[in-house]
Parts: structure tokens; sequence; C-alpha cells
């Protein structure tokens, strides 16, 4: 339950920081909205990073479940390929 939640955190994170910190640094408060955009950066790599690792997981399991399945055609090579 803590890592959808640290997921929805960084998501909303990352939609709401960079209108924020534009907002404060052009108010003056530089420092503030430096944090806020670095704060920023990090939730926005861990939305990729976790972007990227759910796609790759879903690929490699349907790459992995054609590269199982045996077709007619696989079967007929196969049986001319042992009579050759």
């Amino acid at each position: 339950m803590a890592l959808p939640s640290v997921g929805v955190a960084a998501d909303l994170a990352a939609l709401v920081l960079p209108s924020t910190a534009a907002g404060l640094w052009h108010t003056g408060q530089r420092a503030t909205a430096l944090v806020g955009w670095v704060i920023w950066f990090v939730t926005f790599a861990f939305a990729v990073t976790a972007g990227i690792g759910f796609a790759s997981t879903n690929i490699a399991d349907v790459t992995l479940l054609r590269a199982s399945r045996v077709t007619p055609a696989v079967t007929s090579a196969q049986a001319m390929l042992s009579d050759a």
C-alpha cells in the first residue's frame, strides 16, 4: 500500500511543482523556487523510471508468451529440419 501512494504523490508533485516553482521565481523567492525544481526533477525521474519499468515488464511478458507458442508452421519446419 505504501509504494502506490508514493507513486501517486510523485505524480501529483510532478504535475504541481513546475507552476508553483515558476510562480515563486517570479515573486523573488528564488531559493525556494530552486528547491521546488530540484524536488520536481527527482519526482519526474521517479515517475519516468516507474513507467519504463512497467512497460518493460509487460513487453517482456508478451515476448515470452509469444516465444513459447508453437504454431503448425513451426512444427512443420522442425519436422523438415529433422528429416534433412
